[in-house]
């Protein structure tokens, strides 16, 4: 597992797994955020999206 930041200073995660196309699977993330965990308010980071990248080369 690598993690980048990208241009959106988000953290990007890449896995080691690939989908059904071979593609890379990576997450981004949104660190530092707020959430709910059954009556209290937490800090949390959040997983913004999940998927298989087509086109990508390490940098």
């Amino acid at each position: 597992m690598k993690i980048w930041t990208v241009h959106t200073r988000q953290p990007l995660i890449v896995t080691s797994e690939v989908d059904k196309s071979g593609n890379p699977i990576i997450a981004s993330i949104k660190p530092n955020g707020k959430g709910r965990y059954e009556v209290e308010n937490v800090s949390s980071n959040f997983i913004t999206s999940v998927y298989g990248r087509n086109n990508f080369s390490e940098l």
